[in-house]
Parts: structure tokens; C-alpha cells; sequence
């Protein structure tokens, strides 16, 4: 399948809790899952160095970008 796609997937390494695969042209790309702070995180594949960023301040700071990039989202 072409394009982004998601998959919700179990991790039997960590009690089977529910996570969530992106995927890329069929790549995995990066995941979501909730971190032992019981906060969402993104989690991308491929750096070399791993990261996590928390979901909660990454859609605060897509949603700002967008206002602000966006007339018609400003609200006038």
C-alpha cells in the first residue's frame, strides 16, 4: 500500500498493551504508545539516536502552525 497508513498492534514484550505502528510506503516509520508516565509518545524509527516526543505538546504545537500559517483558521 502506498502512502502513510497506521496499524494498532499489541507488544508482547510489554504485557501486550496496545500500541500504534506508522508506517510509509509499507516502512515502519515510527510508533505510538503510552510511556510508563501514562503520556502518549512518538517514537521515530531510523534516527541515530532514539527520541520521543510527547503527542499531547506535538499536536499543541501542529495546531499553533497551522493557525498560524492558515488565514482562515484564525477565526476572522
Amino acid at each position: 500500500m502506498k502512502g502513510w497508513t497506521a496499524e494498532i498492534t499489541n507488544n508482547p514484550d510489554n504485557d501486550y498493551e496496545l500500541y500504534m505502528e506508522l508506517l510509509e510506503d509499507d516502512e515502519y516509520r515510527a510508533r505510538i504508545e503510552r510511556a510508563p508516565s501514562a503520556q502518549l509518545v512518538l517514537t521515530v524509527y531510523g534516527t541515530t539516536q532514539a527520541f520521543s516526543l510527547p503527542i499531547d505538546w506535538l499536536l499543541e504545537v501542529v495546531e499553533g502552525f497551522k493557525k498560524a500559517t492558515h488565514p482562515s483558521l484564525r477565526g476572522g
